[in-house]
């Protein structure tokens, strides 16, 4: 479950206008320029994003690249998400003259002329995927900010097993374990080496260090028998405009870090810098797309 001080849903809606400028545009259009091909050499195209928030992601791939015929599976174990998603996406088409129809709980239909897409929803967590998606049967898997949230050793390998042979994965927003703010402040290097081990601690049990996925990602698809077509900076450029974002930002640093001593001190210079408009942060995040090995044409 979601446990943060701030409206998380709030921060989503926020966070969309961020990612929007932040996505790597080259490894973007790599990506809908396989959908595009792909959808026009198949019946059908099955796709599934885990940790689909509510539903970004999906909008924002459709306003790129609308194609037909295709089965959209948006996996998101918080359930508060699954009723912004849905009224989300009924302002989303009725803004683009675009039919949404909900079919059944938790699966929606969106058509645009003659096309149409099905989406369901599953509430349920991503180590329970295996129960109701076969191995092999996905030609699209994407996950959007999520996976260095993961047990990238553990968790990744079942989810790539989904894919078909040759099968294609979008991997975005990948934090690469550096955060800058300006000016600096003599206690940003302790404090962000501090967070960035807060964050590792969550997989202390593993090989894996989650503050550099977007720096390890790479290699470790590559050692998995993918190839990774595309690997790109989607760096977080945040100032002024982007107030409550930081906000929330700098309200999830204080949570994590609370018992550091200069944490408080520290905090408030930048609560008192944000608010009078001179406080900028730099995030270092990778988008990555690639395929799964086609063994077949080996």
């Amino acid at each position: 479950m979601i446990d943060e001080t701030f409206d998380y849903v709030e921060y989503l809606r926020l966070k969309k206008a961020i990612d929007d400028r932040s996505l790597n545009p080259v490894v973007w259009q790599i990506l809908c320029k396989w959908i595009e091909q792909k959808s026009s050499g198949q019946k059908h195209l099955r796709v599934l994003e885990i940790g689909a928030g509510t539903g970004t992601m999906i909008g924002r791939l459709l306003d790129s690249v609308f194609p037909s015929g295709t089965s959209y599976t948006a996996l998101e174990p918080e359930k508060a998400f699954k009723v912004a998603a849905r009224e989300q996406f009924k302002h989303w088409a009725a803004d683009r003259g675009i039919g949404f129809t909900e079919t059944a709980a938790g699966t929606w239909q969106i058509n645009k002329d003659d096309k149409c897409l099905e989406l369901e929803w599953l509430s349920i967590a991503a180590e329970n995927l295996g129960t109701v998606i076969e191995k092999g049967s996905l030609d699209l898997l994407l996950a959007h900010a999520v996976v260095d949230l993961l047990p990238v050793p553990v968790l990744l390998p079942n989810l790539l097993d989904l894919l078909k042979p040759g099968g294609a994965f979008y991997f975005s927003l990948n934090y690469s374990g550096t955060t800058r703010f300006e000016p600096a402040h003599p206690d940003d290097v302790p404090l962000m080496q501090a967070y960035n081990r807060d964050m590792d601690a969550r997989f202390d049990d593993l090989d894996w260090q989650a503050s550099l996925t977007g720096a390890r990602l790479g290699p470790w698809l590559t050692a998995a028998g993918c190839q990774v077509l595309a690997e790109a900076d989607s760096d977080w450029q945040l100032n002024a405009s982007d107030g409550l974002f930081v906000r929330n930002i700098l309200d999830t640093m204080k949570k994590a870090l609370q018992e550091m001593k200069q944490l408080a001190d520290w905090y408030d210079k930048r609560v008192t810098q944000l608010e009078a408009g001179s406080l900028a942060v730099k995030i270092s995040n990778t988008d990555f797309f690639g395929l799964k090995a086609d063994r077949t044409k080996q």
